[in-house]
């Protein structure tokens, strides 16, 4: 469990040093220094219900997208 005084913050800062950390060992393990790794990281709390369901879709549908399946539910 993690736990932060000041969430605004350190939240903040606990996620970019994560992201950091991983992006820089996925691209030493892939030998791609220099790629960008999550840079679309939706770091927002989804209030909404449409706003939910795009991010839902678009999860969903970048498997098509990259050519893994030809349709998203085909992808186990």
């Amino acid at each position: 469990m993690l736990s932060f005084e000041n969430t605004d913050t350190a939240h903040r800062r606990f996620v970019r040093h994560l992201h950091r950390e991983l992006a820089l060992r996925l691209n030493r393990i892939d030998t791609t220094p220099g790629r960008r790794v999550m840079y679309e990281f939706w770091d927002t709390h989804l209030t909404f219900e449409k706003s939910w369901l795009a991010r839902l879709n678009y999860v969903n549908q970048n498997v098509v997208k990259h050519g893994l399946v030809s349709l998203a539910n085909q992808y186990p």
